[in-house]
């Protein structure tokens, strides 16, 4: 109270309004950051996570295209002369060429975690091995057919060690996912919490000042008009206004 008699009577007036606005702006930043920390999260996931996942599955359909056209290739090899044998084998390289560069892009990618890195890793590896075998089959198939679809066994268990380190991947990313939506939940709950928090102290410390500047504000009306009856009337509003601090 005596605080508040120091302060210039229109001033008084002033202290609810500004703070009910300090508290509005709290509420909006503390909303705000939240808001900003969520959407980092879910972009962190879909930019990166997503995308990841998005390449190492590619590169397994790509691999699983190339592969059918190798058994193809097989099947028809017979009838196909060296020249058609050779464009064949060279359109199924440069397939697996493409599932390359795709788990290349993935491990390079911003933010890729190691294990991620070790499974990309993995992948290429086996892809090298798996071009290997590949090829060495359709040699031995255009001279012994027999002998190469036996060869492909190697290629084979190959692309299944790929597919495996995607669905690898695909495991950890969903366990990721689940972890990003946890986390969302947990930084929601805790925004509700801070707005709850802030809005019973913007509700209390306004009614205190409101009931504050009220009392104020009356005693000195009260004081201002026992002025004015000591004054008899004569410059009673010089002398109120000294009174009131204005």
């Amino acid at each position: 109270m005596q605080f508040m008699g120091k302060i210039k009577f229109r001033n008084r007036l002033l202290i609810a309004p500004v703070i009910a606005i300090v508290m509005m702006l709290l509420l909006g930043m503390a909303t705000y950051f939240t808001i900003s920390s969520i959407r980092g999260d879910i972009d962190n996931l879909t930019e990166r996570s997503m995308k990841t996942m998005a390449l190492a599955n590619d590169a397994r359909a790509e691999l699983l295209q190339t592969n059918v056209a190798a058994y193809r290739l097989f099947s028809w090899m017979a009838n196909f002369d060296e020249g058609r044998i050779s464009k064949e084998t060279a359109l199924i390289n440069a397939g697996i060429d493409k599932s390359a560069e795709k788990i290349k892009l993935a491990a390079e990618l911003d933010g890729t975690t190691e294990e991620e890195k070790k499974s990309l890793e993995k992948m290429a590896a086996n892809l090298a091995k798996y071009k290997k075998s590949l090829n060495q089959a359709l040699d031995i198939a255009a001279s012994d057919m027999a002998s190469g679809v036996g060869m492909m066994q190697a290629a084979d268990k190959r692309f299944q060690a790929i597919s495996q380190e995607v669905n690898t991947l695909l495991e950890a990313q969903r366990g990721e996912a689940d972890e990003t939506v946890a986390m969302v939940q947990a930084k929601s709950a805790r925004s509700n919490v801070i707005t709850l928090v802030l809005i019973v102290i913007a509700t209390v410390v306004s009614i205190l000042m409101a009931w504050t500047v009220t009392q104020v504000v009356m005693k000195q009306l009260g004081g201002g008009a026992g002025v004015c009856r000591r004054s008899g009337g004569q410059d009673c509003q010089r002398r109120y206004d000294r009174q009131c601090g204005s």
